[in-house]
């Protein structure tokens, strides 16, 4: 599992074999690929060997995960294979890795097989691989006639399972464990690390047949099928449920073709309603257009010059910004337990002649001055950008607010 979301690895359900499994890896030439035929389910194939140990390849690619029984129909012995494809980049020759081998049927009466030395190869097979079943007379005994294949689903994976069931008593603290981000919107959100709530996560599985399978801790599977969690914060972000944009912080927890969703609880942390104001630097003039943006928000200015912020308690960065001014961080400590807190008596001043934002102030900035005003207005813009040349936003480190 990565640190932010589980990784699911390819289901694989236990496997029902009638016989042993050779696992092996084995080469075949391209020709034997070619002359693979596609199965259909519940339709019997039959098809002529020609040769001692020929053998017949069949291919299938399920559209729906779940077990399926490679059958025979012979008065024969006969066996089967079942493989997957492996192309070795810069190879010719492509690599079938075998997966289970069957030669008998021990259920030959209830599939109507005729006897127990026909072939019942059944395996879980996964949707949208493809998969290569080669069939033959057992041992090569034989070196001609006519084989009599079948494919089946024994069980679709999505007729298994009744429903999910999840819970856990885990919770998050507000804008801890994670990071800010910023959405396709340009809205700033909190994207929460939910690795917490996933551990002390518990599913439980309840089967059709009535037995049910509990299990905690963030589960890879259960019962052999694989268990995805998902979550998508950058569409749907979280928040506490007493946030005015609460809309449910979910997780989707996923087995097979069912689903199931929880809740995650986010506890609110206190703030603080913090006001501020902002001034030209040069002049001194309330900047009535002026704002206020944090890690988790922005506050416009009121009709009075005044920015409400809410803050927690401690340190916080909070940074001022106005048309054609340089942004200015200021560091505000809230204290513990405070209520209303006012740092309205020192004002945050603002440099505002970066006509041309390229944050500095210099000769592009005058020449936007001498193009676009006039009069006493031009005049002051002059004054103004005579004081304040060449500054740079990291210059207000050297100043008081």
């Amino acid at each position: 599992m990565t640190e932010k979301q589980k990784k699911i690895k390819n289901a694989t359900l236990s496997a029902v074999l009638c016989f042993a499994v050779v696992a092996s890896c084995l080469t075949f030439g391209v020709k034997a690929f070619a002359r693979a035929q596609r199965l259909m389910l519940d339709i019997k194939y039959s098809d002529a060997t020609s040769g001692e140990e020929d053998m017949i390849w069949y291919m299938y690619t399920p559209e729906i995960s779940g077990t399926y029984s490679f059958l025979s129909f012979n008065v024969r012995h006969s066996e089967a294979y079942l493989f997957v494809k492996e192309v070795n980049q810069g190879e010719t020759q492509k690599t079938f890795t075998q997966l289970a081998y069957s030669e008998s049927s021990p259920d030959y009466k209830s599939r109507g097989q005729g006897s127990i030395t026909q072939f019942c190869l059944t395996y879980h097979l996964e949707a949208g691989t493809t998969y290569y079943y080669t069939a033959g007379w057992w041992m090569g005994t034989y070196d001609t006639g006519t084989m009599n294949v079948m494919l089946t689903c024994d069980e679709y994976d999505n007729e298994i399972v009744e429903r999910l069931e999840v819970s856990s008593t885990a919770w998050l603290d507000e804008e801890k464990e994670g990071e800010w981000l910023t959405d396709s919107a340009g809205e700033r959100y909190f994207q929460y690390n939910y690795m917490r709530i996933i551990n002390n996560l518990t599913v439980r599985v309840v089967y059709k047949d009535g037995s049910s399978t509990t299990v905690s801790g963030g589960a890879d599977e259960i019962d052999g099928k694989s268990v995805y969690y998902t979550v998508d914060q950058s569409v749907n972000h979280w928040y506490p449920e007493d946030n005015p944009k609460y809309t449910g912080n979910i997780i989707t927890v996923t087995l097979l073709d069912k689903s199931a969703q929880l809740n995650v609880n986010i506890h609110q942390k206190a703030k603080v309603e913090v006001y501020l104001k902002a001034e030209d630097y040069t002049t001194g003039e309330l900047l009535m257009n002026a704002e206020t943006r944090t890690e988790s928000s922005v506050s416009s200015i009121d009709e009075n010059g005044m920015m409400y912020l809410y803050l927690d308690s401690g340190v916080n960065t909070v940074t001022v910004t106005a048309p054609n001014g340089i942004p200015r961080t200021v560091t505000i400590t809230v204290p513990e337990n405070a209520e209303g807190y006012d740092v309205t008596a020192t004002r945050v001043r603002i440099i505002t002649g970066d006509y041309v934002p390229d944050g500095i102030i210099n000769a592009k900035d005058f020449a936007y001055i001498r193009k676009h005003f006039t009069g006493s207005a031009l005049q002051s813009e002059s004054e103004k950008f005579a004081a304040q040349i060449n500054f740079t936003e990291d210059i207000y480190d050297a100043l008081s607010l």
